[in-house]
């Protein structure tokens, strides 16, 4: 029977959906809470060893009461599947610890109990007479704390570092993480997202069981309609033409704005933290390749749209624009599901897939041409498209809306 693996959770962003320093922080106002906000910024972006972020943090938390910590503790929320994956790992023979260098030690021992654990592992925290005293200390309130804590227990049970699994999401894990045999962000920090073997993103834990179990990562299916998703956010900019068309410049303005909003989305996920509305549908369509970095297409695809409403009249913009919307999409979802010869000179797209967007293409072109002339603006936007560029969406509709302009003249 193979041996089971020693599998570590951090608490905080992992099992935890928030962080338990910031909502023992809004007890204490609003004030509170934005200061340990900066300092859990600091810290995830390096700034801020643990040692400090904690000793600055507990010291403005001197004075809550015990009962306090319990109520804020009570009201944490717990990620999605998280019992169901414990449970699961636990009939599989893996020993699982949670170990926070952030919460109390009491704390995480009930939380550890509660989930069936088999162990947790909390600061110690100072009190005066059922109160916070300010000061921090134990092993896991240092640096190296984490790695020690989890040398000595494999030492206790004669695990070597290559079985132990270790879920995080901060830069505190990162020497774990590093030393472990398999490695698993959560909601992670850019340091963590560029180091973890695996990566999961979302309010639901469950995904992590394949990694573990060595399955692998989701299934040809599951992709699929990834890409679905994907499309779906994909085809709304062929609404826009008919937006511009009622008020121009504030739909121009308006993409503008959510070219901002989305460039926050994308730092706060790569950080670890989603932004309502942004976050979530980004996590639901972001490829597997794209999770550790930023995703740049929504915002050249924005560009592409707001430079052909700029550049070419309103026909010749709708042309385009639905070219880009739904010639792509057509692509994309027919090269996923019939894959076929791929192109000679780019072997990610194929044969069926670049077919399927030079007949959209052409339909689209009908917008604004004869069917003979439409033919020349539909083979431009399938060669430009077919490139083996990083991203087409500017010069699909730019090249294939000069192409149009010439023939229109």
């Amino acid at each position: 029977m193979q041996r089971g693996k020693f599998v570590v959770f951090d608490l905080d962003g992992v099992i935890f959906r928030d962080q338990y320093l910031l909502r023992l922080s809004s007890q204490r106002g609003l004030l509170s809470y934005l200061r340990t906000y900066y300092l859990c910024i600091l810290f995830d972006l390096g700034r801020l060893t643990i040692e400090r972020l904690l000793e600055e943090v507990y010291k403005g938390f001197k004075g809550i009461s015990l009962n306090t910590l319990w109520e804020a503790y009570k009201e944490m929320h717990l990620i999605g599947g998280i019992e169901e994956v414990i449970q699961s790992l636990r009939s599989k023979g893996h020993t699982i610890a949670i170990i926070s260098s952030g919460v109390p030690d009491f704390l995480v021992r009930d939380l550890a109990l509660e989930l069936g654990a088999d162990m947790g592992f909390g600061i110690d925290i100072g009190f005066v007479d059922d109160s916070l005293s300010g000061t921090v200390g134990g092993e896991l309130s240092t640096f190296t704390g984490k790695e020690s804590l989890i040398k000595e227990l494999t030492r206790q049970r004669d695990i070597e570092w290559k079985e132990v699994v270790v879920i995080a999401d901060d830069p505190n894990n990162l020497s774990i993480m590093e030393k472990a045999g398999l490695s698993i962000g959560i909601n992670a920090s850019f340091l963590v997202r560029k180091k973890a073997d695996y990566l999961v993103d979302g309010n639901d834990l469950r995904g992590l069981l394949n990694y573990i179990n060595g399955c692998g990562e989701v299934n040809q299916g599951k992709e699929w309609f990834q890409e679905v998703r994907r499309k779906l956010v994909h085809v709304w900019a062929g609404a826009v033409p008919f937006l511009a068309n009622i008020a121009f410049f504030p739909t121009i303005n308006f993409l503008v704005l959510l070219v901002v909003l989305y460039t926050l989305s994308e730092v706060g996920r790569l950080n670890g933290r989603l932004v309502p509305l942004l976050g979530p549908v980004t996590t639901a369509c972001i490829r597997k390749e794209e999770r550790r970095g930023f995703i740049t297409g929504p915002i050249t695809m924005a560009i592409g749209v707001i430079m052909s409403l700029l550049l070419f009249p309103a026909q010749v913009a709708l042309a385009v624009i639905w070219i880009l919307a739904f010639a792509d999409t057509a692509a994309t979802l027919v090269g996923k599901t019939w894959k076929g010869r791929p192109l000679p000179y780019n072997r990610s797209k194929s044969v069926m897939g670049s077919l399927a967007f030079f007949l959209v293409a052409y339909l689209c072109s009908l917008l604004c041409l004869s069917p003979m002339s439409a033919l020349p603006v539909a083979l431009t936007a399938s060669i430009l498209e077919s490139l083996p560029l990083k991203d087409d969406n500017i010069s699909t509709p730019l090249g294939s809306g000069a192409v149009l302009m010439f023939l229109m003249r």
